[in-house]
């Protein structure tokens, strides 16, 4: 199944050519002209295979022929980001995973992909998991819109390796004043003291706007992207990241300060620069003599200096844009004293306070009775 481009005196047309097997087990070739994209030609070669009902066109299909088709059936419907992501994922890993037509694949030989992936040691474990899940992605496409049966991912378990979990990066507050009184550059300073005061994404950091603060509060409705060289802004990665959350007094006289250098009200707050707050981060943290963190763990930060002031775990959620506080624990529980003794602490303060308030009470009793 493929897609040709050919020239006319009219411009440049494209053409589908598709080869397939019939109920009779009889190879064919099927080719019609005339199509003004790529995307068009290959719409009408799946349309055609549908509606001459061949269900094991899979067999006809190279796998990176049939990755090709799936990327154009999927691609409208995502977003720029994802769009980015996959390509990528797709380029690299996926596209060329196999040299086999899709219906030849067995789990064995995705069993011995993934298992090539793991011995790769420059590949995390939770990236060969998304490449899993991209391949599955594609499998099941292909079960569910093109009849591929059986569908060998089902049998494969997602990849496993034994890893050591690495400790989470973060700046104590005292490590974080000791860096970000070496950082020279205004801007990226601001920057800096935003997030570790706000926890927002960096990417939700770049998309802001002067008019997304008011006073104190900071709106959060949308977040920027690098794709291809070009700055694309999108809504928030979900419902719940759209929100609006209050900032410190010190916050906010940083960017009141940053205001007066660069201000307008349809300009973004920090203006894209490549990797500017991790050369200010490098620079303060060997200025300083601290640990180098990378911009991502200054949400961490966040989280941990809330966690040393006792927040309420529901309004951390709810002030990093989680669905769910669950999705807050899993990341941060260990963050929180595990010691028993800590809890027998709270206790026995709780009695001392409540025997000392009932200790009160009774001498008010016995001097009313004297």
């Amino acid at each position: 199944m493929t897609a040709h481009k050919y020239k006319t005196k009219k411009g440049i047309k494209w053409l589908s050519s598709v080869r397939y097997t019939d109920i009779e087990g009889k190879r064919k070739q099927a080719v019609k002209r005339g199509f003004n994209t790529r995307r068009e030609a290959l719409a009408y070669e799946s349309k055609f295979l549908r509606e001459v009902n061949i269900y094991d066109i899979a067999c006809t299909l190279q796998w990176s022929e049939f990755v090709d088709l799936y990327f154009e059936d999927v691609k409208p419907k995502l977003s720029p980001s994802t769009i980015s992501t996959k390509t990528y994922r797709i380029k690299n890993h996926i596209g060329h995973a196999f040299t086999l037509p899709v219906n030849e694949i067995t789990p064995a030989i995705i069993t011995d992909w993934l298992n090539n992936l793991l011995e790769n040691n420059d590949l995390s474990l939770r990236y060969i998991k998304s490449l899993y899940i991209e391949l599955k992605a594609v499998f099941n496409h292909a079960e569910r819109i093109y009849n591929l049966s059986p569908n060998p991912v089902k049998k494969v378990p997602p990849p496993t390796r034994k890893e050591h979990k690495k400790e989470m990066q973060f700046w104590t507050y005292e490590e974080f004043n000791s860096v970000i009184e070496h950082i020279d550059d205004l801007k990226a300073k601001t920057a800096i003291i935003l997030l570790f005061y706000s926890g927002i994404r960096k990417g939700e950091l770049l998309a802001l706007k002067w008019s997304d603060l008011k006073g104190n509060e900071l709106s959060i409705n949308k977040t920027l992207h690098r794709i291809n060289g070009k700055t694309i802004i999108t809504p928030p990665k979900s419902q719940s990241s759209n929100r609006t959350i209050l900032l410190p007094g010190l916050a906010v006289k940083a960017l009141n300060e940053w205001r007066n250098e660069q201000y307008s009200d349809d300009s973004f707050i920090f203006e894209w620069e490549k990797t500017f707050i991790e050369r200010a981060i490098k620079q303060g943290s060997e200025s300083a003599g601290g640990k180098r963190i990378r911009v991502h763990d200054l949400r961490h930060s966040h989280v941990s200096y809330l966690i040393s002031l006792g927040a309420n775990i529901n309004l951390i959620s709810k002030r990093l844009g989680h669905a769910k506080v669950s999705m807050t624990l899993d990341v941060y529980s260990h963050l929180y004293p595990d010691d028993e003794q800590t809890i027998i602490n709270l206790i026995d303060n709780n009695l001392i306070t409540k025997n000392s308030v009932n200790d009160k009470n009774d001498i008010k009793k016995n001097n009313s009775s004297e």
